[in-house]
């Protein structure tokens, strides 16, 4: 009890001497705040009638008392009139400058009594901030743990780094937008939802972005038929994808095949390599054909007799391949080939679909002064069947995204479930090289080994980060 009054007492003097200097300095302030305003809104000569007016009127009923009837010199423009205490009650005049007095001196009041009062709440405000950042640890190194996003949220804006893109209450480190993201967990605990909030500011800002959807449902939320486009050729939006404008010379055959057959794990792998020469070929040498189409190309590569395909690959590095002394050998990687390349298939017909696409020349449009469009490269249900194509697909995007340079701003989430994705490999080594504007985003799906997830955790900044 003594040790609880002594500090109360102790805190109520201290109170009491802060509010007694503050009162002091507010009443000196109001007065000076009456001063002003009555200095502005009336004049000296009706300053000093008015008062002469109203202390006439106080003294009113002493009058009788006094034997000697004061009498009061009023100025008037330049002009003084002596009048006593009856003649200043009943001048119209001085009726008139006891009012104006009045009402100056009622907004006076009200507005230095308006003015005191912020000026104690702002006052107020500021010592008590004082109070409280020098009660406050200061902290000199290490690093601070909290389960609350907004004292990180008010951590980055004091130091200037918090990005006006925020995920839930949580804002991201200004620009780190251009890094990668990991996303890793359960069905349902919200991964899809953080994306789709990165995707709405992204679509505010006009970015260019390119989604893997493999369900479908990022399509049917953000889908704008006027600028974006899809590439799924079961689709009836597909864009016409030309597979001969997006490959002009013969590496950009050769990345191609790379992607569309990849290396087995256990298998010999002539077999694949094989595969990829012949394909690589075959479709470098149809380049120049007028009537070139994938039915065509699909035709020559599987249907055809293997007859017909050495006449067509004669003089090319694939001839060697369908030689007739080794026929036996040609059939087997024929046979390999058809493994991958049916997947060209289903692209049967897509250049129908109007005005031929690419994915280079679509991300060389990107820029910076308007609503640039998305693509969508969707799977939805026919997973297994167009496996090797989106693979593609998405290796000639992310090529697309590194020839681009570190000179235009670019957000690009990928979106992907990892342990279902196809050919990985062969995308994290198109994406060594860093680029400053591009962003990958990658969904991680539980259950999922632990060593599987501190793959995609060390590949990640490995292929895109800044």
């Amino acid at each position: 009890m003594t040790q609880g009054g002594q500090i109360a007492s102790m805190r109520i003097r201290m109170f009491s001497q802060i509010a007694n200097i503050m009162l002091y300095c507010l009443f000196i302030f109001f007065w000076i705040l009456v001063g002003l305003v009555l200095w502005v809104k009336i004049s000296w000569q009706t300053f000093v009638n008015g008062c002469i007016y109203w202390w006439c009127t106080t003294l009113e009923g002493m009058r009788d008392l006094i034997k000697s009837q004061p009498v009061y010199e009023i100025q008037y423009y330049g002009k003084t009139f002596r009048m006593n205490a009856a003649q200043v009650l009943h001048d119209k005049y001085m009726i008139w400058c006891g009012e104006q007095l009045w009402s100056a001196f009622v907004l006076a009041t009200v507005v230095a009594l308006v003015i005191c009062l912020i000026t104690f709440f702002v006052v107020s405000w500021i010592l008590g901030r004082q109070g409280k950042q020098q009660s406050e640890n200061e902290v000199t190194g290490g690093r601070q743990l909290t389960e609350n996003p907004k004292d990180v949220a008010r951590m980055l804006k004091k130091d200037g780094k918090d990005s006006d893109i925020r995920i839930g209450d949580l804002p991201i480190i200004r620009d780190s937008e251009i890094q990668n993201f990991c996303l890793h967990g359960t069905v349902g605990a919200g991964k899809s939802e953080v994306i789709r909030r990165l995707a709405n500011y992204a679509r505010q800002r006009g970015d260019m972005v390119v989604i893997y959807d493999r369900s479908g449902e990022f399509v049917k939320s953000y889908y704008d038929p006027s600028i974006d486009k899809i590439l799924n050729p079961l689709d009836a939006r597909c864009a016409a994808w030309d597979l001969w404008k997006e490959c002009l010379t013969q590496p950009d055959f050769d990345n191609t095949a790379n992607t569309l057959i990849p290396m087995g794990t256990k298998e010999d792998p002539f077999w694949q390599g094989s595969g990829r020469t012949i394909f690589a070929e075959a479709a470098y040498l149809m380049r120049n054909d007028p009537n070139r189409s994938y039915s065509k190309l699909v035709d020559t590569l599987l249907s055809i007799k293997i007859e017909k395909l050495r006449t067509f690959l004669r003089n090319s590095p694939a001839a060697n391949l369908v030689e007739e002394k080794i026929e036996k050998t040609a059939i087997s990687i024929r046979a390999v080939l058809t493994n991958y390349v049916k997947a060209i298939r289903y692209l049967q017909g897509i250049e129908h679909n109007g005005e031929s696409f690419t994915i280079r020349d679509w991300m060389r449009g990107v820029r910076e002064d308007q609503k640039n469009g998305w693509l969508f490269i969707v799977e939805c249900r026919h997973h297994a069947s167009l496996k090797p194509v989106i693979s593609m697909w998405l290796s000639i995007a992310i090529r697309g995204l590194l020839a681009m340079g570190e000179t235009v701003t670019v957000v690009c989430f990928s979106v992907m479930s990892y342990p279902r994705y196809t050919n990985c490999r062969t995308w994290w080594r198109s994406c060594r090289k860093p680029v400053s504007s591009v962003a990958v985003m990658c969904l991680v799906s539980s259950p999922m080994p632990s060593w599987k997830i501190s793959t995609v955790r060390k590949r990640l900044p490995r292929c895109l980060t800044s």
